[in-house]
């Protein structure tokens, strides 16, 4: 009887992870369907922030593009389950890396970091930007296109410090690459049509000749 019940719970686990996994891989499957469904930029990051945090259930989702040549990010992208004045007056804003070393180690070491308010090693300026901003948890996932890091996925937490659990690190992680790719495809056709424009006008004010 004690086997028999052994071999009917191992069954039940194996199901679980199963449909887990299941959940996990249509998740990614309808993310990545969203992001790569327009080339147009704005939407993209939008889009990006807004399905990774449904995905992961998360109260916001920031994308932070990175400039490795002044070392600093620029918030591009964001989404918020609910209206945040205080979060949203930090779109658009670039912010030097120079006093977030953990930050800058992040991107060019590709890491993916959770911290939490109450985690006393929380670097000082980190812990003062979650307070200021009422944050709880981060879990930033680096964005990378070709091996080299272009922002930071950031997802936050404000209700409750959050522990993700591996599984959810690593659905995160693959919307990442997802993301990084989707945002490089739209950057490049934003350049060239721009290109285009660019070129157009310079036709039409040239003489005729």
């Amino acid at each position: 009887l004690g086997e028999q019940a052994a071999a009917a719970i191992h069954r039940a686990q194996l199901l679980e992870r199963s449909e887990a996994q299941n959940h996990r891989l249509n998740l990614l499957l309808q993310s990545t369907r969203a992001i790569t469904s327009s080339v147009d930029l704005e939407v993209v990051l939008h889009t990006v922030a807004r399905t990774t945090c449904e995905a992961l259930g998360c109260e916001q989702c920031q994308i932070q593009s990175y400039d490795a040549a002044p070392q600093s990010v620029t918030v591009s992208g964001h989404y918020q389950r609910r209206p945040d004045p205080v979060a949203e007056e930090s779109f658009g804003k670039t912010f030097s890396l120079a006093d977030e070393p953990e930050e800058l180690d992040m991107l060019e070491r590709k890491l993916t970091v959770e911290q939490r308010l109450s985690d006393p090693a929380l670097p000082d300026s980190t812990r003062e930007s979650m307070r200021v901003f009422g944050d709880r948890t981060y879990l930033n996932v680096p964005l990378v296109f070709n091996d080299e890091p272009i922002g930071l996925l950031v997802l936050v937490e404000r209700e409750r410090e959050r522990h993700f659990a591996p599984d959810e690190i690593a659905l995160a992680q693959a919307l990442g690459e997802q993301a990084a790719s989707a945002i490089e495809h739209a950057r490049l056709y934003q350049a060239v049509q721009e290109q285009r424009s660019e070129e157009h006008t310079s036709e039409l004010q040239s003489p005729n000749t």
